[in-house]
């Protein structure tokens, strides 16, 4: 027997290894980049809801001291977060004269991954007023 067919026999039992080990390397990456994809877009919708909660709480509280249109701080709150890509879920006016305002908004995806990702919808509260004296 020459020194080539032992070689033959010795290698013929790690034969497909090598693929079995890239396709294992392959789909882990996968799935990692899966999770890295959900990880960021929930990030990103909830960075998206503070941003419009933020700007529907800023518009209604500048209802509220008169600053700009007159109206319901609510209903500009609303038109704001509409604005933003968000839907107002609740809104309070804190203080007696209508200063202060506090919103809470749940973002509505458009165009990303998140409309066909499992993730709860992202929610944010914001406040707008004077500062506390």
């Amino acid at each position: 027997m020459s020194a080539v067919s032992i070689a033959r026999r010795r290698a013929v039992g790690a034969e497909g290894a090598a693929t079995a080990i890239v396709v294992g390397i392959c789909g882990a990456a996968v799935l990692l980049g899966g999770g890295v994809v959900v990880f960021a877009t929930a990030a990103a919708e909830h960075s998206r809801a503070d941003a419009a909660a933020d700007l529907a709480a800023l518009a209604g509280s500048d209802v509220a001291r008169g600053i700009g249109s007159a109206g319901d701080p609510c209903a500009a709150a609303a038109k704001a977060a509409n604005g933003s890509g968000a839907t107002l879920t609740s809104c309070s006016v804190l203080s007696g004269d209508g200063a202060s305002i506090e919103v809470s908004v749940r973002a509505v995806p458009q165009g990303t991954a998140a409309h066909w990702l499992p993730l709860p919808r992202a929610t944010a509260t914001s406040w707008a007023g004077p500062p506390p004296s």
